[in-house]
């Protein structure tokens, strides 16, 4: 599922009316999803967190996929820093709407934090070797080849 070309479905509609919390990029990503967001309450939009340091796009990207994204790259949980941020702005909004469960949310994401360092430290110590080499990736989900320099 790609949000460039995705549209509502009546059963998601309706899953997204009866949701207790929202979490969505925003509009610059979404924008099927502007109007719903409007309607409900408990609403988290990962482009409007002030804690998450995302990153701007190159004057030229726009012209590489033949769509928009606005002015910052919405493919946050790509970066460990970013993706904790995000997961620490849901666990307080969990614990905000929830408060029973506050702990449980707490401990979730104390637990994913850890794993997340376990899992940049790997990736790290992976990448060593072509560190400051120009480096090829493919990623198959957005079906685009890279090339960056570490």
């Amino acid at each position: 599922m790609s949000p460039h070309d995705y549209s509502l479905k009546p059963s998601d509609v309706k899953k997204i009316r009866s949701a207790d919390l929202i979490v969505w990029y925003g509009p610059d990503l979404e924008r099927f999803m502007t109007s719903l967001t409007e309607e409900q309450k408990n609403v988290l939009t990962v482009s409007e967190l002030s804690n998450v340091d995302l990153r701007a796009f190159d004057e030229g990207h726009h012209d590489d996929h033949h769509h928009h994204h606005g002015s910052y790259d919405p493919h946050f949980w790509l970066g460990p820093k970013q993706a904790g941020s995000v997961a620490k702005a849901v666990a307080e909004k969990l614990q905000a709407i929830d408060p029973e469960n506050s702990a449980q949310y707490q401990d979730n994401l104390k637990e994913f934090l850890a794993n997340l360092q376990k899992t940049s430290l790997e990736i790290d110590a992976e990448l060593k070797p072509v560190k400051d080499k120009a480096t090829s990736f493919f990623m198959r989900p957005m079906a685009t080849s890279k090339t960056i320099t570490s």
